[in-house]
């Protein structure tokens, strides 16, 4: 079945009721021990299933940490031997720069004897040139203690090349900053709460970070592309005093990326035949648990407070989703 017209350039989401029928008719669902991942839960009312970031944070967000992290540390060890090499070498280099000096002023003088003009102009570039370098090395010797990036900036100033001292610190420090948010995130961001498909009241609903999504099961909305199935639910918003959809980005079937309609066809059916016929059609067992993704420091994204007075609001709410997500783009809510 083609269930979007585009593909992965579909804009818009449609209602998941739209292909039911399709679903019944061309897709058996086999009951099993274990029912594939993303499915986490299964009992005699709930289904879960986790999202992409799961998956994602481990596989791909880990490795680009140790990348940044590895570049980071490079960048500042490009910059740094050279701050300290020139506090090492800074008086050596002004009694060698004091030696050229002195060497050039002597043969401007002879240069000015012999009237030779392109030659005095010639020295006594190198004169000043000389001077400025004995400036520049002095700020290392008379620096008191350690060399700083105050004294890198300052003598690189009296070089003339302020612009490319100031580039050579952002790029280490922008590559670091990202390593150290990238860092922030893999050990901040609690494990996702996962997708609730209650079959008794013929809902799904989850949360994100305080705020709390809905919607009527035959509401939902999905959009399936290359990332994964999206899923469209009615959002608290950050105030919460009002509403508007959200979609939980690429919950991932069997692959990271690169998904085609029929990599979530089985996932979609699934569901279905769960909110329809119960556990029985998904699972061999009287129940399922998959073990939950691990290392996350903060566990679990928290249920919010007044749960269910909230979840009802929600659902009142919903009554605009599916006009709304049919005819507007709607932002992400979740890795």
């Amino acid at each position: 079945m083609k269930r979007q017209k585009k593909g992965i350039f579909t804009k818009f989401a449609q209602p998941f009721s739209k292909w039911w029928a399709s679903f019944r008719a061309e897709v058996i669902v086999v009951p099993m021990d274990d029912p594939l991942e993303p499915i986490m839960s299964v009992n005699n009312d709930i289904l879960t299933i986790r999202t992409g970031y799961h998956t994602r944070r481990n596989t791909l967000l880990l490795p680009l940490i140790f990348s940044l992290t590895i570049m980071s540390f490079i960048a500042f060890d490009d910059l740094w031997p050279n701050i300290d090499f020139y506090k090492e070498q800074a008086a050596e280099k002004v009694e060698l720069r004091q030696k050229d000096k002195a060497k050039y002023e002597r043969w401007l003088l002879e240069s000015q004897k012999e009237g030779d003009v392109e030659k005095q102009n010639r020295y006594k570039r190198w004169v000043n040139d000389s001077k400025r370098e004995i400036r520049r090395y002095m700020v290392y010797v008379n620096k008191e203690g350690s060399p700083t990036i105050i004294t890198y900036l300052e003598s690189e100033s009296i070089k003339g090349d302020l612009v490319g001292a100031i580039g050579n610190l952002v790029i280490p420090s922008v590559i670091g900053l990202l390593a150290l948010l990238a860092w922030l995130l893999f050990l901040f961001n609690p494990r996702d709460a996962e997708i609730y498909f209650d079959r008794r009241r013929n809902i799904v609903y989850t949360w994100r970070k305080g705020r709390l999504g809905a919607a009527y099961f035959d509401e939902m909305g999905i959009k399936e592309n290359f990332i994964g199935l999206n899923i469209y639910l009615q959002f608290e918003n950050k105030k919460k005093d009002g509403y508007w959809p959200k979609v939980i980005v690429g919950i991932d079937a069997g692959k990271l990326a690169f998904h085609r309609e029929d990599d979530l066809t089985y996932l979609l059916a699934q569901l279905l035949a769960f909110m329809e016929n119960g556990k029985k059609a998904v699972i061999t067992g009287d129940s399922y648990q998959r073990a939950p993704s691990k290392y996350f420091l903060r566990g679990d994204d928290k249920k919010p407070d007044n749960f269910e007075q909230r979840l009802s609001a929600v659902l009142e709410a919903s009554s605009t989703l599916v006009d709304t997500y049919e005819n507007n783009e709607i932002k992400g809510n979740a890795l």
